[in-house]
């Protein structure tokens, strides 16, 4: 079989779940497969498996959208592609070949985007996204999505559709407890451009905790670009903890350990997350986890994480507080979140994959 996999979004400079995504897939798949053969495409040079059965094809960068709308499934005709995935919902109007898969992470809402990101030409944007996004799923002949959660929120709106299948992500191996990191006096909380992330909500539930506690506890907050940055630092100065507040910016996976391994607790009261992989990578690190009691992040953490309301700063500061002066629920957090982070790997995602692939 000769399978074609878009991996436009690794081009991309800055490190998302997407990208994530797709480069742990990659390596998954050379790990288990060396049968088939595999076509990645992609507008740069990037890093694949050195494997025969693996083959970077590359995409002229100078093509936006075309470069997905004409030139992939131009190629995939003349390679004789039997099988196209599109990592996610982003792919072609015209269909690659007659079979493609689409990995649908989530369906996140127009309004998760700051309004800096709201002018017109964003909505312009949107506008062709969605139609691209609208038939690219029209063609696939399988639908991919990371959580139970997601499946139903699709169905809600499509009724019924036999082509989805749920493959929660997998947990690279790189996030496993470290004992030569020794905890220190920090939470740990993610941002990004986007509201979900609730990094408000955090700060205010930080502040609660500060005052009600007494305790020196920092908060180091982890974004993938600059963007937030000084809106995190302005609301923190507003609220007079701007002193116990810092802001790290684009970690490496080696930092990211370092930090879930040093953390008492990783905060994540998010709104709305197609999987929440932060979630069990703090888990396989030993890290508590203190995150939203609905959707995926309830689902994802299972009994191993403090479930709180995210509308409410002090439902999360009561989280945070327990996290510190409990050392028995402590412990017990810990324990079930090794346990719980051990039923999701790469390698076994992939494998489920691949039957899929079979399949179609």
């Amino acid at each position: 079989m000769r399978i074609g996999i878009d991996a436009s979004i690794l081009a991309t400079p800055y490190e998302s779940g997407l990208k994530n995504y797709q480069r742990n897939l990659i390596i998954a798949l050379a790990k288990i497969d060396r049968k088939n053969r595999y076509y990645i495409f992609c507008p740069k040079k990037i890093s694949i498996p050195k494997q025969n059965n693996f083959k970077l094809v590359l995409l002229p960068s100078w093509l936006p959208i075309l470069k997905r709308q004409l030139l992939i499934p131009y190629l995939s005709h003349i390679l004789d592609i039997d099988l196209f995935h599109f990592p996610d919902v982003w792919g072609s109007i015209i269909p690659p070949c007659r079979k493609t898969i689409v990995t649908l992470q989530d369906l996140a809402p127009t309004s998760s985007y700051p309004k800096i990101f709201r002018s017109p030409k964003h909505y312009i944007s949107m506008v062709i996204n969605n139609f691209i996004k609208k038939f690219t799923l029209k063609h696939a002949s399988k639908i991919i999505v990371p959580s139970k959660f997601i499946k139903n929120e699709y169905l809600a709106k499509k009724s019924d559709d036999s082509r989805l299948t749920v493959i929660g992500n997998g947990l690279s191996g790189e996030f496993i407890k470290n004992n030569k990191y020794k905890r220190k006096d920090f939470f740990m909380a993610f941002s990004d451009f986007s509201p979900r992330k609730n990094i408000d909500g955090v700060l205010s539930a930080y502040q609660l905790f500060r005052n009600t506690s007494k305790k020196d506890i920092k908060l180091i907050v982890v974004s993938s670009t600059n963007y937030p940055k000084s809106q995190i630092l302005a609301k923190a100065r507003s609220l007079e903890i701007e002193d116990s507040v810092s802001v790290m910016v684009g970690v490496s996976t080696s930092t990211l350990v370092r930090l879930y391994s040093e953390s008492v607790c990783l905060l994540y009261p998010s709104f709305y997350e197609g999987f929440g992989l932060p979630i069990l990578e703090a888990m396989a690190c030993g890290c508590p986890v203190v995150t939203s009691n609905y959707g995926s992040m309830k689902e994802v953490s299972g009994d191993a994480a403090i479930l709180i309301n995210p509308r409410s700063p002090a439902s999360i500061a009561k989280g945070m507080l327990q996290v510190i002066t409990n050392s028995r629920l402590k412990k017990l957090l810990i324990k079930r979140g090794i346990k719980r982070s051990l039923d999701f790997s790469w390698e076994g995602y992939a494998k489920k994959l691949l039957l899929i692939y079979y399949e179609v």
